[in-house]
């Protein structure tokens, strides 16, 4: 099921952190490594991917990559937050959990927000329902525009949208009857959507939280494309493909990211 995860953390120290992701790894056993370097990498078939922004208003955010397991995520939190504050948010698929660090122990979220809240985040935890202003640019048929591979995305855009509903209909019956209604409805819930309930009960929290504006961008797959292309360019590598120049658009300050990977043989 494909995730959004980040953690954000109440310090603009850098090295502090990466200090105590590098003390992680080596207690649990990774080996940290740079996959843009020149020299190629070893292939682990266990991997924890994480890029580490430029603080901002105060905050550190860490991106993890979306096959990061959860629970892991949970560790690295807790042993961050003896250090700094961490706020845990993850959204997989239209199910969207937040949790608050402190001390080195999860707490009580509506307890955690206090030192960082203008408003009543306790009302927000008991909503049942949200209806929020739709964060997406249309969509075709059940999915979101965001939840569909960028040159879907983007040949999309370039075609009327009638016909293209009329297209993704035609498609979605044949899915149907391939695969079933059910296992057809699963692959749909499991596109990460920010208009889902999951979604606005994160953006709800997030927006009454004094943390930093772009808190949902850019992700960490386009921090590790523009990255690429970077170390590519470096190499002598300058084909591009399309999609390209907006990556690097969205993260102009790319190579500003540390490059925080650890891999182990299991």
């Amino acid at each position: 099921m494909t995730a959004w995860n980040s953690l954000y953390l109440s310090s603009e120290q850098p090295q502090q952190i990466i200090d105590i992701i590098h003390d992680y790894f080596d207690r649990e056993g990774y080996t940290g490594y740079n996959p843009f370097d020149d020299l190629p990498t070893r292939s682990y078939p266990q991997t924890l991917k994480m890029f580490l922004a430029p603080a901002q208003a105060g905050w550190s955010r860490l991106l993890l990559d979306d096959d990061s397991d959860s629970g892991i995520i949970e560790e690295l939190a807790a042993q961050i937050s003896k250090v700094c504050d961490c706020l845990s948010v993850r959204l997989e698929g239209n199910i969207g959990t937040i949790h608050g660090f402190r001390e080195g122990h999860h707490i009580n979220l509506a307890q955690w927000a206090q030192a960082y809240s203008d408003c009543d985040i306790t009302a927000i935890l008991n909503t049942e329902v949200f209806h929020l202003t739709p964060l997406n640019d249309g969509q075709i048929g059940d999915i979101p525009l965001s939840a569909l591979p960028d040159d879907i995305q983007q040949m999309a855009q370039e075609v009327n949208a009638k016909e293209a509903n009329k297209l993704f209909e035609k498609l979605s019956n044949r899915l149907l009857k391939a695969i079933g209604r059910n296992e057809a409805r699963n692959l749909i819930n499991e596109q990460l959507n920010w208009d889902s309930q999951g979604g606005q009960y994160i953006r709800a929290v997030m927006d009454c939280l004094n943390i930093m504006d772009n808190w949902r961008h850019p992700d960490f797959i386009t921090v590790r494309t523009a990255y690429t292309i970077h170390a590519q360019s470096l190499r002598g590598i300058h084909e591009t493909f399309a999609g390209d120049e907006d990556t690097l658009k969205a993260v102009p300050n790319v190579l500003a990211y540390t490059v925080l990977y650890g891999g182990k043989m299991g």
